[in-house]
C-alpha cells in the first residue's frame, strides 16, 4: 500500500491531478515512479493528439496537444525555464547568478529561452508522425533525466530542490536502478529508442557539468529546465529517426 500511496503521490507531484498531497521528502523518496508518471502523462496527451488529428489540421493539432501536455502539467518547469534563462545570460559570479535565479522579475533572457522551448515544441509536436506513442517516450526519457542531474548533481544550499536532492540520494542507486526500468523496457518496442537512452544519459551528464561551472549546485528549477530540454531532444530524435 505504501508503494501505491509513494506513485499517487508523485502523480499528484507531477501533474495538476488533484490525487494527494504529500512532502517533497516524501516525492523524492517514491521518485524512481516518475517515468512512469511520465508516461501517464504522455499518454493522457497523446490520446488527445490523436483525437485532435482526426478532424484538424496538423498545425492546430500541435497547438492544443503542447497546450493540453502543459496544462496536465499545472506548467510547473516552464518557471524554471524563465528563471534559468535569466541567470544564464547574467554576468557575474556563481552567488549572482543564484541571486538571479531566485528572482521573480523576469527579464529578456528568461522569456527568449521559454520562447524556444515553447517554439522548438510546438514545431516537433506539430511534425512527429505518431503523437501519442512519441509523446509517451518523450515523457518517460524527460523523467528519467530528471533523475540522472539528481544523481550526478550537487545540491545548492537552500531550497526545495536540495530537499528532493538530498532525499532522493539516501537511496539514490534503487531510484536510479527503477527508474531506469520503464526507459529501458520501451527499447523492446523498437531497438532506435536505444539512440534515445544514450542520447538522454550523454546530455544529462553534460548538463549536470555545465550547470556545475555556472552555478556550482542544482536546484529545483534547473530539474524542472532538464525536464523541458529533455523532451525536445527525444522528440528531435523520435523525428530524424522517423519513428
Amino acid at each position: 500500500m505504501r508503494i501505491v500511496k509513494g506513485l499517487i503521490s508523485t502523480i499528484s507531484f507531477l501533474t495538476i491531478i488533484p490525487v494527494n498531497s504529500s512532502s517533497i521528502e516524501e516525492i523524492a523518496y517514491y521518485s524512481y515512479f516518475f517515468p512512469l508518471v511520465g508516461a501517464i502523462i504522455g499518454l493522457i496527451s497523446g490520446l488527445l493528439g490523436t483525437i485532435f488529428s482526426l478532424f484538424l489540421p496538423k498545425l492546430l493539432v500541435g497547438l492544443l496537444t503542447l497546450f493540453c501536455l502543459l496544462i496536465i502539467t499545472g506548467l510547473h518547469h516552464l518557471d524554471g525555464v524563465l528563471d534559468l534563462g535569466d541567470a544564464i545570460i547574467f554576468k557575474g559570479n556563481k552567488d549572482e547568478k543564484l541571486r538571479i535565479l531566485h528572482d521573480k522579475h523576469h527579464g529578456i533572457g528568461g522569456l527568449f529561452s521559454l520562447y524556444m522551448v515553447l517554439s522548438m515544441s510546438l514545431i516537433l509536436i506539430t511534425l512527429i508522425n505518431n503523437i501519442l506513442i512519441s509523446l509517451i517516450i518523450a515523457e518517460i526519457f524527460a523523467k528519467l533525466s530528471i533523475l540522472l542531474v539528481s544523481f550526478m548533481g550537487r545540491p545548492c544550499e537552500f531550497g526545495m530542490g536540495r530537499i528532493f536532492i538530498m532525499k532522493f540520494r539516501e537511496k539514490k542507486y534503487r531510484n536510479i536502478i527503477l527508474g531506469s526500468l520503464l526507459p529501458l523496457a520501451t527499447i523492446l518496442i523498437n531497438i532506435k529508442i536505444f539512440i534515445i537512452f544514450i542520447s538522454i544519459i550523454i546530455f544529462s551528464i553534460f548538463w549536470t557539468n555545465a550547470l556545475h561551472k555556472i552555478f556550482g549546485c542544482i536546484n529545483g528549477d534547473m530539474l524542472g529546465c532538464t525536464n523541458e530540454f529533455s523532451r525536445i531532444i527525444c522528440l528531435l530524435l523520435l523525428f530524424l529517426m522517423r519513428f
